[in-house]
């Protein structure tokens, strides 16, 4: 008898570590606090919101299209000149960064190289080769391009050249992308302009419009 009470009273015991042990399992299992972190640590990897115009505190100066909402950064350490259909940043006769576009026009081309070619003349007339340079054509000789996507814009980078006549006349190096934004045709364009086309300034040139482009937005 005495056994028999010993073999009840253990068992009860273990039926009681046993119910307390999935009360506690079904508990946390319920907390919704526990939902929430795991669910917003995993969705927070995967939020479309998340993908947005990288920000660069070197470049915090704003260029904007007229009446439209396009905004492209530019270095703070860069000068700035307006012109008509293109704003220059860095004007000097070394190399230049220029943002030009054409709100009159309608672009509808998928191939966007074509954006080059309907701006260039717009581009070419406003910008500064050298202190005494001129431009031998205005068009810029295409070498290379790859069609890419910039902060959900679809693009095309490109490289290639212009010829200043200056003296005896020399090939300038030009990098940039070319784009459509709120229907309007527009590009970023780098030149390296100075006659001896340094490599740390085809690079400085090349990296600044790469950053530029990563700013490319359609809000302040």
């Amino acid at each position: 008898m005495k056994n028999l009470k010993k073999v009840m009273a253990i068992s009860l015991t273990i039926f009681c570590l046993l119910l307390s042990a999935c009360s506690n399992d079904k508990d946390n299992n319920n907390d919704p606090s526990n939902s929430a972190s795991s669910q917003g640590s995993s969705q927070g990897n995967n939020d479309p919101a998340t993908s947005k115009p990288e920000e660069n505190s070197k470049f915090t100066k704003t260029i904007k299209v007229p009446d439209k909402k396009i905004y492209i950064n530019y270095p703070n350490s860069y000068g700035y000149k307006s012109t008509s259909h293109t704003d220059i940043a860095h004007p000097s006769k070394d190399f230049l960064v220029g943002v030009t576009f054409d709100t009159e026009k309608v672009f509808n081309n998928s191939d966007k190289i074509e954006i080059v070619k309907m701006l260039e003349n717009k581009f070419l007339s406003n910008i500064s080769l050298s202190t005494s340079g001129s431009i031998k054509e205005q068009n810029i000789n295409i070498k290379d391009k790859e069609n890419k996507i910039v902060n959900s814009y679809d693009a095309v980078k490109f490289t290639g050249s212009i010829q200043n006549s200056y003296g005896d006349g020399w090939e300038c190096y030009v990098y940039g992308y070319a784009f459509v934004a709120e229907g309007v045709p527009c590009a970023v364009i780098g030149v390296v302009s100075a006659k001896d086309q340094k490599q740390e300034q085809i690079k400085e040139v090349t990296e600044t419009v790469d950053e530029m482009m990563k700013t490319l937005r359609d809000t302040k």
